[in-house]
C-alpha cells in the first residue's frame, strides 16, 4: 500500500510540475491539468516526506499555498473561458477589391 501512495505523490507532483506553466502557454487543458494535480496532493495523507535520512530530500506539503494556486488556476480559467464565450471574430475586407 505504501508503494501506491508513493507512486501517487510522484505522479501528482509530475502532473503539478508540467502544468503549472499553463498561463504561459495560455493552454486551459494545462490549467485544468494543474488544478487537478492540485486536488491530487491536497487529497494525499502526506504532510513531510523524508528520503535518505537526516541529510537527504526533504519535501513538505502546504496545504494553503496548494489552495492559493490552485484558486490562481482556476480564476485564469474562468476568465480564458469567459473570454472565448463572446469573442468575435470580424474579417476586415477594406481594399479587397483595390
Amino acid at each position: 500500500m505504501a508503494g501506491t501512495i508513493e507512486a501517487e505523490i510522484a505522479a501528482a507532483r509530475a502532473a503539478f510540475f508540467d502544468n503549472a506553466d499553463y498561463e504561459e502557454d495560455a493552454d486551459q487543458t494545462k490549467a485544468k491539468a494543474f488544478v487537478t494535480a492540485c486536488r491530487k496532493l491536497l487529497a494525499l495523507p502526506m504532510t513531510r516526506t523524508a528520503q535518505g535520512g537526516r541529510d537527504g530530500n526533504e519535501m513538505e506539503l502546504d496545504p494553503s499555498q496548494i489552495h492559493k494556486l490552485m484558486d490562481e488556476a482556476r480564476r485564469w480559467l474562468a476568465q480564458e473561458l469567459a473570454a472565448g464565450e463572446g469573442a468575435v471574430l470580424h474579417a476586415d475586407f477594406t481594399g479587397f477589391r483595390d
